[in-house]
């Protein structure tokens, strides 16, 4: 803006000299001279106006340049090739303590200790003489209070090849205070994420313990019965509650309960069922169960709805002369997970009425409505066979 408003300015005088020159001297001009200069005085009206609009947009030009700089949070400077201020902001004028207009013209020696401005001048001198981006790490005294700064330095051009240094200063004194805070506050959230983890574990320890104790109560009130029926009755309700207790062991072990990696759980759940009916070489089991991580209200249900069929399976489903083979396989289909798991045992049509599992089905079909799944029993030519699926998002 500058270079065309010195041009006007030029011509402007230039052309006034002239026509005064002309008519101050008191010499005879001919009809042409006059209409020239009169031609000469339209144009300097013309070059006046137009000096005028190029002074008021330069004006305007330079408010909004200074309201945009005044408008960053970081202070910000502009010096000359002899590192004389011409340019600064706010901020700046707030970080050193004098105004805009007292700093124009002023080198850092007119402001800052002997140490400080040999620094900062030293830097402005590399930069203006070889260019590139400077960041640096000074350290500022004002009003006895010692600031820590980052100030970046880079060299630009005006429009007529005039060299200039344009700095951005980050002030860091109050960051170390804050990332020790950030710290402290971190330190307290994980604090109270692994008491609340703890409290969790203890949660589900105490269930099992409680489950434990509910069992042995069963069995001491089996003692009073002789019908085989009720023997039967007890000793199913024993061995849920035991699969019960055996989950929240392993919820017990479990680190994140909102990321459970079922397959090792379902690895668990098998071996637990194992152990518990002494079955290791007896029966041969096939798990396929692709790397998935589920939330604990996802995981229990689950679980336990694969604990009652495996168990009906292991009591219902040997053939006498041939090894029962139980598979389990979990996979995702698009947006669904797809439970499969059956046997090659004894099929539906086989099962003595009294070992129907009616009350085994009610169970599922609780534990299927806890997740939104869809329980369906497939019909093959030997076993039992289930499918479960439910939605990937849960």
């Amino acid at each position: 803006m500058l270079s065309p408003i010195f041009f006007f300015i030029s011509q402007v005088n230039f052309l006034i000299s002239i026509s005064l020159a002309i008519l101050g001297s008191g010499m005879n001009v001919t009809q042409n001279q006059k209409e020239r200069i009169v031609e000469l005085e339209k144009e300097v009206a013309e070059l006046k106006s137009s000096l005028n609009i190029a002074l008021e947009e330069n004006k305007r030009g330079a408010t909004w340049f200074q309201n945009i700089i005044d408008t960053l949070p970081n202070p910000l400077f502009i010096k000359n090739n002899n590192s004389q201020y011409t340019t600064t902001n706010d901020a700046f004028e707030g970080l050193v303590g004098v105004s805009k207009e007292g700093l124009v013209g002023k080198t850092d020696t007119d402001f800052f200790s002997a140490e400080e401005a040999e620094v900062f001048l030293r830097i402005d001198s590399e930069i203006l003489t070889n260019g590139g981006i400077s960041w640096n790490e000074e350290k500022l005294t004002r009003n006895g209070e010692t600031h820590d700064l980052i100030t970046s330095k880079v060299r630009v051009w005006d429009g007529e090849g005039n060299r200039y240094l344009l700095g951005l200063i980050t002030d860091i004194t109050d960051k170390e205070s804050q990332h020790v805070e950030l710290w402290q506050k971190k330190d307290e959230l994980e604090r109270e994420r692994k008491n609340n983890e703890t409290l969790l574990k203890e949660v589900h320890h105490r269930v099992k313990n409680n489950l434990q104790i509910i069992s042995s109560l069963l069995s001491l009130q089996m003692t009073k019965f002789k019908e085989v029926e009720v023997h039967k009755a007890f000793e199913n309700c024993k061995q849920r509650i035991l699969a019960m207790a055996n989950v929240h062991e392993i919820l017990y072990k479990t680190s994140n309960f909102s990321n459970i990696n079922f397959s090792t759980y379902v690895q668990t759940l098998i071996q637990n069922l194992k152990n518990s009916y002494n079955i290791d070489k007896e029966i041969n089991f096939k798990i396929d169960v692709i790397n998935i991580f589920l939330n604990e209200d996802i995981a229990i249900p689950l679980g336990m709805a694969i604990n009652e069929i495996v168990i009906n399976s292991i009591k219902h489903g040997r053939v006498e002369g041939q090894q029962l083979d139980i598979y389990l396989k979990l996979y995702v289909n698009g947006d669904t997970c797809i439970l499969e798991i059956g046997d090659n045992g004894k099929g539906v049509g086989e099962i003595k009425p009294s070992e129907q599992i009616t009350f085994g089905i009610e169970l599922l079909e609780l534990f299927c409505n806890q997740i939104d799944a869809n329980l369906i029993q497939q019909s093959q030519a030997k076993g039992i066979h289930y499918k479960v699926s439910f939605p990937k998002k849960r």
